[in-house]
């Protein structure tokens, strides 16, 4: 074989191995991971250590489970409710680290894919983002808006979206006049983390 057709080789294998998953498959999944969209404002997803994933900021989507799959691929599976059977998303994670997640569709591993920041607290409001939830039905949704936070509520009458603003004691969100000051304490084990609506404890989460 001559050198050129030798370095001609390497580079097709060198090619080929660029097209891999480089992504880091010891870095952890567990926590918020955002994306800016176009209307403003963010979305994503929330990975509990528990399995349960959250579609946070898309009030159509309902996460059921999410999980690593050999070489580096994820599932989500998920359902609407017009659609309640789960059904489940196959991804590619061609980038991990402690603060970039890249998804690619399993069955279209050469797509630019989605990037997502790990979401990383700088504030007391900042530690609220995410989904909280005390029943399937009803829950409070927090997503950075810029100098802000958007705050949704759904419960069986429907969904309620507020504006949320820090204050010192956490965050105060205001739709129609009316404001609920949301605050966080910690369980009796200190294990979980929980939010408190008007002083009454909505919902603990941990794992994240």
């Amino acid at each position: 074989m001559t050198a050129v057709k030798m370095m001609l080789l390497a580079l097709v294998v060198l090619m080929m191995g660029c097209g891999g998953n480089s992504a880091d498959l010891s870095a952890p999944l567990e926590g918020v991971w955002l994306s800016a969209i176009e209307t403003g404002g963010y979305q994503g997803y929330q990975f509990d250590a528990d399995g349960q994933v959250y579609f946070l900021n898309m009030m159509t989507m309902t996460g059921d489970r999410w999980e690593r799959t050999g070489d580096g691929g994820l599932d989500i599976s998920s359902h609407t409710d017009r659609y309640p059977q789960p059904e489940t998303d196959q991804y590619l994670i061609r980038e991990l680290s402690a603060e970039n997640l890249l998804l690619v569709p399993s069955d279209n591993a050469n797509a630019p894919g989605d990037l997502y920041h790990r979401f990383s607290p700088q504030s007391l409001a900042d530690r609220m983002v995410g989904r909280w939830s005390n029943s399937p039905e009803t829950f409070f949704d927090i997503t950075p808006a810029g100098q802000w936070y958007r705050v949704v509520f759904k419960w069986s009458g429907g969904i309620q979206t507020l504006s949320g603003e820090a204050t010192a004691e956490g965050m105060d969100a205001t739709a129609d006049g009316k404001t609920l000051h949301l605050t966080l304490s910690a369980d009796a084990d200190g294990q979980e983390l929980c939010l408190n609506i008007d002083g009454r404890v909505f919902s603990c989460r941990s794992g994240i």
